[in-house]
């Protein structure tokens, strides 16, 4: 089990240094285009290119921010509930969750071979798509095994309590 944490750990780590490089490229691209927009003309694409930042940065930092769980929680009623019962609804919760993403991605990684069949590309730069939704199915598969591990941890650590 602690290899699976240690895994989990490390690739949502790295995901959310990308999510973060994604995210400071969509500043500096957005203020570079308000900037040429000013002086002369607008760069070329910068939609399609905050599209593809965007995707990158929204994934990438899912895992990460499962494993803080930094995710917002409406525990109104859970509170109310025994230890016990919380615990039962938090493993369930995240293997659900794991599941649901694990679909997501699957069906994300589909969408991503039809994209590489068809030789899909972005309307004004000709950017191949595929990279950014076979990116995007990484940043649910990250995330499905971060609800894994926490699953497991949470199981594991009431039976040795």
């Amino acid at each position: 089990m602690q290899i699976l944490a240690s895994v989990a750990r490390f690739l949502d780590g790295v995901l959310a240094f990308v999510s973060g490089v994604a995210l400071v490229s969509m500043v500096l691209l957005t203020c570079g285009n308000i900037f040429m927009r000013w002086v002369w003309l607008p760069i070329s694409g910068t939609y399609e290119l905050l599209g593809f930042f965007g995707a990158i940065a929204a994934t990438f930092a899912l895992g990460y921010t499962q494993r803080y769980r930094m995710h917002i929680a409406v525990t109104v009623l859970v509170d109310r509930f025994t230890s016990k019962t919380k615990t039962a609804l938090t493993v369930l919760n995240d293997l659900l969750c794991m599941i649901f993403f694990v679909l997501a991605g699957w069906q994300t990684i589909l969408m991503s071979n039809n994209y590489v069949r068809a030789g899909e590309v972005s309307e004004t730069l000709q950017i191949i798509f595929y990279p950014f939704t076979y990116a995007t199915a990484l940043g649910c598969l990250v995330l499905a095994l971060v609800f894994l591990n926490q699953a497991l941890q949470t199981i594991f650590a009431k039976q040795e309590a």
